[in-house]
């Protein structure tokens, strides 16, 4: 997906609340990894619960990986870092068919690059709501 860079905040916020909702609605069919071969950049890393990923293995466990059936996204923050990079964190709430709840923080940094952005980094933080 290309956005060309938000020229404010509020832009810049809808702009990249916009590619992480696409990023689970990615993530809720069969389209995920090649959603994520596209968005991500070359050299992205994915942390998640006990694992840090490169793009390549990345895209192999999100193409394993059963679709989510739903999911909420509550929160959401940007911090501007530069004009090219910021991040947006907030919590999510999803499930998949027949298996509990999944709640983490999450936080996206992007950069933009040819005029589109990139997702660098992904990081989940899973909330015990046990």
């Amino acid at each position: 997906m290309t956005v060309n860079p938000p020229v404010d905040d509020r832009q810049l916020e809808h702009a990249l609340l916009a590619l992480d909702c696409d990023a689970w609605r990615a993530l809720s069919s069969d389209r995920a990894a090649d959603f994520f071969a596209d968005v991500l950049t070359p050299h992205a890393i994915m942390v998640f619960p006990g694992t840090v990923l490169t793009k390549e293995r990345a895209l192999k466990e999100i193409d394993a990986a059963p679709p989510w059936a739903a999911f909420r996204i509550e929160d959401p923050h940007v911090v501007r870092f530069t004009e090219r990079s910021a991040v947006i964190t907030y919590r999510a709430t999803a499930h998949r068919e027949g298996q509990p709840e999944y709640v983490a923080l999450m936080s996206s940094t992007y950069v933009e690059n040819a005029r589109a952005w990139k997702l660098a980094l992904h990081q989940q933080t899973p909330i015990d709501t046990t």
